[in-house]
């Protein structure tokens, strides 16, 4: 994963990833940092979880090209709209999410988390 979200996964504060494609696999995966440093968005979205969550992180000081963490991947949800939650088991509800994990992927419908 590219930083910051590399990080914010690793520290708690974003719980889901989501992309466009499901995956089967279940069980230990490690969240590994990309190399590539941070990008004009990731500073920027660093400067407001610092601001809004009264956080000091420097993004100079991320670290690049590592395992930062090890999760235990435990589902793929098809990520859907509350009105047609019933249509599609195995599911989120894009709604239900907080505001905050939103803002930290794309929670389209027919995407997966």
């Amino acid at each position: 994963m590219w930083q910051p979200w590399a990080s914010l996964v690793a520290n708690g504060l974003k719980l889901y990833e989501t992309r466009g494609w499901p995956t089967k696999y279940r069980g230990v995966l490690a969240i590994h940092a990309a190399k590539r440093p941070l990008c004009k968005q990731g500073k920027s979205l660093i400067s407001h979880f610092n601001r809004s969550f009264n956080l000091s992180i420097d993004g100079d000081k991320l670290p690049l090209g590592a395992i930062v963490a090890l999760t235990d991947l435990t589902d793929c949800l098809e990520m859907v709209s509350e009105a047609n939650a019933t249509d599609v088991p195995n599911s989120i509800i894009i709604e239900s999410v907080s505001e905050l994990e939103r803002s930290l992927g794309d929670w389209q419908p027919q995407r997966y988390a």
